[in-house]
């Protein structure tokens, strides 16, 4: 492939990630999610519950508790608000296999009944007012 054709697909790619993202500024702005179920108002909740920040989790840090922190937001977002893995991953800035690969993470855990997971779910679940979910 040739430098120019290079170029061209970088600036491809920029301009779709940037459509994306401002394709979810601007749902936010219209309101298009109710506040409580926005992917944005998910992750900051998990964040809370778990106590890291949103930003880190949103990073490419692999430190056990952001990784934790990442895959129940992807769980969350996919298994109780029937987000997309695809728009789930563009919103988390990742590739939709890394989305895949946490959403299946959290339900090995809970399959397994993972002391750890268990309680973060009762957690947050408390936090959303997700009772008997």
């Amino acid at each position: 492939m040739t430098i120019d054709a290079q170029i061209r697909s970088l600036l491809n790619e920029v301009e779709n990630r940037l459509s994306l993202m401002l394709q979810k500024q601007v749902s936010v702005v219209v309101g298009a999610d109710a506040p409580e179920t926005s992917p944005t108002y998910i992750l900051h909740s998990v964040c809370a519950v778990l106590r890291v920040s949103a930003t880190a989790v949103l990073g490419r840090s692999r430190r056990s508790q952001l990784v934790d922190a990442r895959f129940l937001t992807q769980w969350y977002l996919h298994s109780k608000y029937g987000m997309t893995k695809s728009h789930i991953a563009a919103f988390m800035n990742v590739d939709h296999t890394s989305t895949i690969h946490g959403i299946n993470t959290v339900n090995n855990r809970i399959h397994i009944k993972d002391e750890r997971t268990l309680i973060a779910i009762e957690s947050i679940n408390k936090y959303l007012n997700l009772t008997n979910q």
